[in-house]
């Protein structure tokens, strides 16, 4: 078995760049019931053994070991010689593992794996854990919960139980009174990246090392480890991910690495030269390596340590502010080479020499000072520093602008016939104080932030918005929209969200995420859109920790200053009416009669943007449709009678002011009228129609309701609800004894197309009888209410004595059912005259009829005698 691990590493390390492609699938490896002979189907990372040897014991009297259970943490690759669980009487050794989310597991390599009366994440689940043996496995009394792959022989016959999902390379066997319960579904969310496909097809991985490329011996080198969601690392991932780090030793903490996105390990080297650093095992993904910011292969991801040095500390340096360049002069000390002792003291001269590593070439010619000196780029010049008793100097420094820089120092002296040199060089980064997000169109930026700025665009539409680096005015500098452009800053997106200003209760926009690339003169411009009306400025975009910031050539860049931009207005509006419908008495209105609604015309008001979407804030202190509804006109079909509005009523509004709710405009208490004249009309079912013109749904911003290319009058159609009747008052003659009280029928008639017939509909016009007056005579009349059937009643008391006289219904001019009754001058002594000034008699007026008290019934052959005076 060992020439066959030996001959598998070799395979391994010829193959594993391009194996991660053809991975067997998992499932032809670990089957239901288990199976054997797969060896060299499976990928197998090496085992450096770097986690050493685990020996758990449960003998916890006399002298014996005794550290179960024992905790493995945290979830990561482990990889050991020997994996050991001994129990001790009925105390089983425990070894437990943390519980992980799906795809991700503690994974130990091993050696030779021993189990007598031991248990292996028996509480857990077996997707938690994966082990891969190499070597031997012994197996008596143990209890296993996890993916199991032994590359020899399996034989499971010691009373062992196991669940999960096992293979083995050579053989594999069960028998006697082992309980195997073998789930497959393990396989799904058990973590087997670089070893077989377990058809999860994970994003792709991309890591990054960074470091400077340079260290001494002293003192360790920190190194970046980070793992990406792209191969330009510009968004950092939020999974876990353990990698285990090249060189083997010298790392601070061990080179076992669990990684959330991005962190930094210490390396130390005892001696001079070159060290290569990477990573090594199951790395599912690119590797690339940064040195001083330049990309590199990875054989030459290379740290030189050297036993001396001078370190050059430029701290954070932001553009155009003034730093303090830290410069130490360090060596190794003779007695501890890892401890680092001053190198010089006092006035030493140290050459420095600039270059410009990004951009490579900058613009707008950058002036960096090294003690109030201009430093050209390309340039060497000479500083003298003075070393205190640390071997420290301090030295100001300021870039006029941001980028990455390449600071070199040297030290060149001749001491006792003997050359010493020192040399140190930083890679830096100079950032820029903040950046400002506005918008270079005119009249964007809305200064209130509220709703008294001006109109800038409809919501849908494109605008362009800018960002801008800026360089250092102060340090409690808020507002970057007056400083100096860093002009060499250039990013390749920076990715920004906006964050609504006004209303303060209103909906967010769900477009107008962007991210700006800015490659020249500091500023980048790009088009984006407001889905939604309000005010607006932007932020920069959360990544996946929930940090708004930006990677700066590694530096992060968080302080922004924005404009409030706006007001974005809706479009155009979309009106939605209701079915409006008239009325009347018993579904039936008279012509001239005012109407009202039963179901008052409402409208439903919405802002819609450029791309035909709803508005929710235009329904806020942002509604700009101050309006009446008019002008307003009404019209039934070709034909008949004209209609006009008699009261106009009062606009309501509902909703106003919630950007969750619709604004509904409704009209109260307005009343209509058909026209009536001397001419008769059938009666008709009303199929009226409501149009307001387009300057009532106009708003203070020329918005108006439409089509979004025009401006339309909306017209509301068939308001129906009641049958129109051309209707007058009738009164009947009535005669009696002068000692009794005579009744006066009351009726209401309608013209039917023929003749005028009473009116059964009505029983709600309402009669009393002090609307009723006599032409002559002290007569008094009593009796009131509504008509039934188009009936009423009224009582002329006893006149006393004998009397002819004309009573006369009085109704308030002009009445609708007053009527043309065209009566001779002789017959309209009072109320109401039917004679115009000019003779004619085609002028409305009131009802009439004869009231006779003291008159004989008359001769028996007389049937009916009539007087015209109310037909």
């Amino acid at each position: 078995m060992t020439k066959r691990w030996l001959l598998a590493l070799l395979c391994w390390l010829l193959w594993a760049p391009f194996s991660y492609a053809s991975l067997p699938q998992c499932d032809l490896i670990f089957t239901k019931p288990p199976s054997g002979d797969h060896g060299g189907e499976i990928n197998l990372p090496p085992n450096d053994t770097s986690d050493g040897s685990l020996y758990i014991g449960a003998k916890c009297g006399g002298g014996g070991l005794c550290n179960s259970p024992y905790h493995l943490s945290p979830a990561r690759d482990y990889f050991l010689d020997t994996l050991s669980l001994v129990g001790h009487g009925r105390r089983a050794a425990q070894l437990h593992v943390p519980d992980t989310p799906p795809g991700t597991s503690t994974r130990l390599y091993v050696n030779h794996l021993v189990i007598d009366h031991g248990a292996i994440n028996w509480d857990g689940a077996p997707e938690d854990l994966v082990i891969i043996v190499y070597g031997s496995v012994s197996l008596t009394q143990a209890q296993i919960k996890g993916i199991l792959y032994a590359d020899n022989d399996v034989q499971l016959t010691g009373q062992v139980q196991f669940e999960g999902a096992i293979a083995a390379g050579d053989d594999y066997f069960a028998a006697g009174n082992s309980n195997i319960d073998i789930d497959l579904d393990a396989l799904e969310d058990g973590d087997l990246s670089d070893i077989c496909d377990n058809g999860q097809n994970p994003d792709p991985v991309y890591y990054r090392i960074e470091h400077d490329g340079q260290g001494v011996t002293c003192q360790g080198e920190p190194v970046t480890i980070s793992v990406c969601n792209d191969s330009a690392c510009n968004s950092l991932s939020s999974e876990t991910v353990n990698v285990t780090l090249t060189p083997t030793t010298g790392w601070e903490g061990g080179r076992q690495v669990s990684v959330t996105g991005q962190t930094t390990r210490v390396l130390w080297s005892g001696q001079p030269g070159s060290v290569n650093v990477g990573l090594t095992g199951s790395i599912a993904g690119t590797v690339t390596c940064l040195v001083g910011g330049t990309e590199v292969a990875p054989e030459q991801c290379n740290i030189q340590y050297e036993r001396s040095a001078l370190l050059l500390e430029p701290g954070a340096p932001l553009g155009c502010r003034d730093e303090t360049l830290v410069v130490k002069a360090v060596r190794a000390s003779d007695s501890d080479p890892r401890q680092c002792v001053p190198a010089m003291t006092g006035n030493q001269a140290v050459d420095f020499t600039l270059a410009a590593l990004n951009p490579s070439a900058p613009v707008g010619s950058p002036v960096f000072t090294l003690a109030g000196q201009a430093l050209p780029f390309g340039s060497t010049q000479s500083r003298t520093l003075r070393f205190n008793a640390e071997g420290q100097a301090a030295i100001p420094a300021n870039y006029s602008d941001v980028g990455q820089l390449r600071l070199s120092a040297r030290y060149r002296a001749e001491h006792t016939g003997e050359t010493i040199e020192l040399d140190g060089q930083s890679d830096f980064v100079v950032a820029p104080a903040g950046l400002h997000l506005s918008s270079p169109d005119a009249q964007a930026q809305c200064a209130s932030g509220d709703a008294s700025c001006s109109a800038f665009v409809t919501a849908g539409t494109d605008f362009n918005l800018s960002v801008t680096a800026a360089c250092w005015q102060s340090d409690d500098d808020t507002d970057f929209s007056d400083n100096p452009v860093a002009r060499n800053f250039q990013h390749n997106g920076v990715p920004l969200e906006p964050e609504l200003v006004a209303p303060l209760n209103g909906q967010p926009s769900t477009t107008g995420s962007l991210s700006i690339p800015v490659s020249q003169n500091g500023t980048g411009t790009a088009p984006t859109q407001i889905s939604e009306v309000g005010a607006f400025r932007w932020q920069l975009a959360a990544d996946g920790f929930g940090l708004r910031q930006i990677d700066y050539l590694g530096r992060s860049v968080s302080a922004v200053s924005a404009d409030t931009l706006g007001r974005f207005t809706p479009a155009y509006l979309a009106v939605v009416p209701n079915v409006p419908s008239l009325a009347g008495c018993n579904a039936m209105g008279y012509l001239a009669q005012p109407l009202d609604f039963a179901t008052p015309p409402r409208l439903t008001v919405q802002g819609i943007n450029a791309n035909g979407l709803v508005t929710r804030n235009y329904n806020s202190e942002f509604w700009r449709l101050t309006t009446t509804l008019t002008p307003r006109h009404y019209a039934d079909e070709s034909g008949r009678p004209e209609v006009d509005e008699v009261i106009a009523g009062t606009l309501m509004e509902e909703s106003a002011g919630d950007p969750a709710l619709d604004r509904v405009l409704w009209l109260d208490g307005t009343q209509i009228a058909y026209r009536r004249s001397s001419t008769l009309v059938a009666p008709f079912d009303a199929a009226l129609d409501l149009t307001l013109d387009a300057s009532a749904l106009t708003d203070l911003d020329g918005i108006c309701y439409g089509d979004g290319s025009a401006c339309l009058p909306l017209r509301i159609e068939d308001v129906g609800g009641v049958a129109l009747r051309y209707g007058r008052l009738a009164l009947d003659n009535v005669y009696g004894s002068e000692h009794q009280a005579l009744t006066l029928p009351v009726r209401a008639e309608y013209f039917d197309g023929g003749q005028f017939v009473r009116n059964e509909l009505d029983s709600c016009t309402p009669y009393v009888a002090t609307d009723l007056t006599f032409a002559s005579g002290s007569l008094t009349a009593s009796g009131a209410g509504l008509l039934a059937s188009g009936r009423g009643r009224l009582t002329i008391n006893p006149a006393g004595s004998a009397l002819d006289t004309l009573a006369e219904y009085q109704l308030a001019y002009p009445h609708y059912l007053q009527w043309y009754w065209g009566r001779a001058a002789a017959q309209d002594v009072v109320g109401r005259q039917c004679v115009e000034s000019d003779g004619t008699t085609d002028r409305l007026c009131n009802p009439k009829a004869r009231v006779t008290f003291g008159r004989y019934r008359g001769h028996d052959k007389v049937i009916f005698r009539r007087e015209r005076l109310s037909d």
